[in-house]
């Protein structure tokens, strides 16, 4: 886990600059991997406030906080990389999202670990689980 990067970094021309100004914004360097996140966020900020039907429905998530929501918010007891861990969110996720356990299989089957591990796998399945329950709450 990674923290966001500041507003003022996901407008810089590149990663020094944007670097730069989550240090002097918020005290801390950005990593490389919030960098890469910086041109999908700069485009949720556009559409949102020129979509004002938009900001109510939009939602941001992130898998352990979504997982924890969907367990009664108790984390997960265990890392998402331990063998324990992936279990343990393949059970949260079975009660949420019919089928869960045999498309993860499924899934992991077809797709190389060297291209999409188990636990980013279990990721987006809990995200979009908590998507589900975001629409069913209204």
């Amino acid at each position: 886990m990674f923290p966001p990067p500041g507003r003022e970094a996901i407008v810089a021309a590149g990663y020094g600059a944007a670097n730069a100004e989550n240090r002097r914004v918020l005290g801390k360097g950005l990593s490389r991997q919030a960098w890469a996140l910086c041109p999908r966020t700069r485009d949720v900020d556009d559409v949102l406030p020129a979509e004002l039907g938009l900001r109510s429905r939009y939602r941001a998530s992130h898998p352990e906080v979504g997982l924890a929501g969907l367990d009664g918010w108790s984390p997960p007891a265990h890392g998402k990389r331990a063998a324990a861990g992936e279990a343990q969110r393949l059970a949260i996720l079975s009660h949420h999202l019919p089928g869960a356990a045999p498309w993860s299989a499924a899934a992991c089957e077809r797709l190389p670990s060297s291209e999409v591990e188990p636990h980013d796998l279990l990721d987006a399945m809990a995200l979009a689980a908590t998507a589900r329950a975001a629409l069913a709450s209204g």
